[in-house]
């Protein structure tokens, strides 16, 4: 990492996020995660920026449907 870098690390504040298929969110469990996906958005204050986020998986009970957590 060099002084012209910044890293953000990032969590989401919910803990559960709607099913895309049923739009139901009391039917989705956590199943874990995946690591972390970083991003590189636009540069801020002159310097690379990194945004780091955990890659969480859930999963709905109703529909069957996995999917990860969208951002």
């Amino acid at each position: 990492m060099s002084t012209n870098e910044l890293h953000i690390d990032a969590t989401p504040v919910a803990h559960l996020q709607s099913c895309p298929i049923c739009l139901s969110v009391q039917h989705v469990i956590r199943k874990g995660t995946n690591g972390t996906r970083t991003v590189r958005p636009l540069s801020v204050f002159k310097r690379k920026s990194y945004l780091h986020v955990p890659a969480i998986r859930l999963f709905c009970t109703t529909c069957h449907a996995g999917f990860g957590w969208t951002y």
